[in-house]
């Protein structure tokens, strides 16, 4: 077992330990991780914090930010400069405590018109977009990804649209969508832009089409498909055109 970092002297101190030294625990010292990584409970408490974590930066990241609201939070912090210490000291606390409500509820509300499932696997993908998710491994190729899958005991894929199959895949990561085993699957299109594949071990979601068949949708600069095999559900994001999606899809 790797020595114990100075800094850690029990579970609970290595847990503020992580919340000081960076939003992302992956990020902290390697000492710190190694230790963390040997103690019964913490990895799981890092990979659901980080899980966390993850989302509601997709979240703040998929959120546009109001036109004119650095003027507007410049301007709020010099008034009032002659009015009592005490109300301009609270004047940004409550600022964050507003900010932290809001993407509470942000966070918590299913995206209008969407199931909950399909809202959180769109978060997942802007997660992943952004780059404040990691590939459980890389691959150029589907062939890759299936072999991974296997080797971790996940469930086989079921047949993909050929456009799919022929795209060249960067790499996956295994999620939880709606409570079911996942994985989603990201590849570079030739328009230099990414889709992201979310496969989830259910076949009966709600809100998907009849089994065959694809639905398409969009919410704000993302184009969605859906569809089942009846036995997973697939759910495909990308800011590409509804054409390009068609095209992965086999339709045109």
């Amino acid at each position: 077992m790797p020595g114990t970092p100075l800094c850690v002297v029990n579970p609970s101190k290595a847990k503020l330990e992580i919340d000081a030294t960076t939003l992302r625990p992956q990020d902290a010292s390697k000492d710190l991780r190694d230790w963390v990584a040997n103690e019964p409970g913490l990895p799981e408490w890092v990979e659901k914090r980080a899980e966390f974590d993850e989302q509601v930066a997709a979240v703040y990241g998929a959120t546009p930010i109001p036109t004119g609201l650095r003027d507007r939070i410049l301007k709020a912090s010099t008034e009032n400069k002659t009015g009592p210490v005490r109300r301009v000291w609270l004047r940004p606390v409550l600022a964050i405590a507003a900010c932290v409500a809001l993407c509470a509820v942000i966070f918590l509300r299913p995206s209008s018109g969407m199931p909950a499932w399909q809202a959180e696997a769109l978060r997942a993908a802007v997660a992943m977009e952004s780059g404040k998710a990691l590939f459980d491994v890389k691959s150029r190729t589907l062939e890759g990804i299936r072999h991974y899958l296997t080797k971790v005991g996940a469930r086989k894929l079921g047949e993909l649209p050929s456009g799919l199959v022929a795209a060249r895949s960067l790499g996956c990561r295994r999620i939880q969508i709606g409570g079911h085993s996942s994985v989603m699957i990201c590849f570079m299109l030739e328009s230099g832009k990414e889709a992201h594949l979310i496969v989830i071990d259910s076949g009966s979601l709600p809100g998907l089409p009849a089994a065959g068949e694809a639905e398409f949708d969009t919410k704000n600069e993302w184009n969605l498909a859906t569809w089942t095999d009846g036995v997973q559900s697939y759910f495909l994001a990308s800011t590409e055109d509804t054409e390009a999606l068609r095209k992965l899809m086999g339709q045109i």
